[in-house]
This record gives C-alpha cells, sequence and structure tokens, in this order.
C-alpha cells in the first residue's frame, strides 16, 4: 500500500465523521415557561398548564372507558369561573359533571365528550 492511498483512506475516515457529527440534531435549549404546553379546560377554557390537571373520574372499560369530569381548579370548587357543558351550552349546577369517552392509543389517549349529566341523562 502506497503513502498516496493510506491519506485517501485517512480523509476519507475523516469526511465520513464530519457528515455524521453533522448529521445529528442539535440539542434544543429550553427556556423556562416558553417550552410548557398549556391545554384549555374542556368546561371553562382556561388555558392550563401542564402542572395543573382537570378534575375528572375514569371508569373501566373496553374498547373505550367512560369519564366524568367535573372541571380545573379554577372552575370547580372554587368557583372563579362558570363551568359550561360544551355539548348543550347551558351552565352546570355544583353537583352536574359532563361524561365523556376515553379512547386509548399507542402513544396518547382520544376524549370525546358526549355531554352533561342533565343532557345526556335526560
Amino acid at each position: 500500500m502506497g503513502f498516496e492511498t493510506a491519506v485517501l483512506i485517512g480523509i476519507g475516515i475523516i469526511i465520513f465523521a464530519l457528515l455524521i457529527l453533522l448529521r445529528k440534531k442539535p440539542r434544543a435549549h429550553s427556556i423556562p415557561g416558553k417550552s410548557e404546553k398549556k391545554l384549555p379546560c374542556p368546561l371553562c377554557g382556561t388555558m392550563l398548564k401542564k402542572s395543573e390537571k382537570v378534575k375528572s373520574v375514569v371508569f373501566p372499560g373496553e374498547p373505550d372507558k367512560l369519564m366524568h369530569i367535573f372541571g380545573c381548579p379554577y372552575c370547580y370548587g372554587s368557583g372563579k369561573n362558570s363551568r359550561i357543558c360544551p355539548v348543550c351550552k347551558k351552565p352546570l349546577k355544583d353537583e352536574d359533571y359532563v361524561i365523556a369517552r376515553v379512547f386509548e392509543k399507542p402513544g396518547r389517549s382520544h376524549v370525546h365528550v358526549l355531554g352533561c349529566s342533565s343532557c345526556r341523562m335526560g
């Protein structure tokens, strides 16, 4: 093996290594407060942080589950915001809840609201 061949192999290895390093995605730097995903409460529409939860009860079932949704910290219990049924658009009383179906999919779940305890149950 000649000197030129060894140099060409060395340059090829360096180019290959650089291509692999450039191919990797750079890390995204998280900015406090900006990266936090917010979702709305289904009853009052208040945007909730990831740490804030909606009070709900899930009942077992197959292939889907039933769920009773009571509200978020801003509308259930505190009474700061009024709770509205997303189906019939009527205000909910303190003892009312919204009935929904939960569909489990690989990697995520889907919630489908059916109505409140008044409009769904009659």
